[in-house]
């Protein structure tokens, strides 16, 4: 492959998840079944098998990630969610195979995204994050004169990941130089420091005319890095009946 050709990989592989909530309930349509209460643990497990020569599948690979998700009401206080993920790349893999953390480049606010980490700025073959955001449900607000007539609800929040890059997977040792499956990472990649975990922090209003999230966050590790943001604005457009 030489230098401005583009890079074209094919897969072929098989997934399967398990996903345990115990007293989750849900209302069925005609289209969709949506839960209605978010009380119950949920907690999933999967598994992605890629086959090497199936179907024009290039590599073989196994990837496994589990996740747990926990609502906490809080009383008056509001709720907390509580939401942890990990995963590992058991196989020698490119870098397009690798895990890379989810992440939102635009200004809308994704759920369950990073909102300061570029696209493909950590690769890793093992990972684990938290995403821990409280509603105070207007706690504090409430209690400011003039203020409390907005009905704005405030929110903290905090999210992280802690990644690793095995031996296997890291194209830059000199073992690794003879190997026709990895590729160098491309500009602005990084490999994250196992003992030093990626922060994020969030502070914001919801219910704002009703209508809008908007908040502000703030990268607080790995600033040295030439393509680091420091903070930014993030906003929402919701309509709950």
């Amino acid at each position: 492959m030489t230098a401005g050709d583009p890079l074209k990989i094919r897969t072929t592989e098989l997934s399967l998840t398990l996903r345990y909530a115990p007293g989750e309930k849900f209302i069925n349509t005609k289209q969709h079944r949506r839960p209605i209460n978010l009380d119950a643990p949920v907690l999933t497990l999967s598994h992605t098998i890629g086959f090497n020569g199936f179907l024009g599948g290039q590599y073989r690979y196994n990837f496994t990630e589990a996740s747990f998700f926990k609502r906490l009401w809080m009383k008056s206080w509001g709720k907390l969610d509580v939401n942890v993920a990990g995963g590992i790349q058991w196989n020698q893999v490119p870098f397009p195979l690798l895990i890379m953390p989810n992440t939102c480049l635009s200004y809308v606010i994704q759920d369950r995204t990073f909102c300061l980490i570029n696209n493909m700025e950590f690769l890793n073959d093992r990972y684990a994050s938290a995403d821990v955001t409280w509603d105070l449900n207007g706690k504090i607000l409430n209690r400011i004169p003039l203020v409390r007539r907005l009905k704005w609800r405030e929110y903290i929040g905090v999210k992280a990941l802690w990644g690793d890059l095995s031996d296997k997977n890291n194209p830059y040792l000199s073992g690794n130089a003879r190997s026709n499956t990895l590729m160098v990472f491309p500009d602005g990649s990084n490999i994250m420091d196992p003992h030093k975990g990626y922060v994020e922090l969030i502070a914001g209003f919801h219910n704002v005319f009703r209508f809008f999230h908007i908040e502000y966050v703030r990268r607080l590790t790995y600033l040295n890095l030439p393509t680091a943001t420091k903070q930014g604005i993030r906003v929402k457009f919701s309509m709950k009946f």
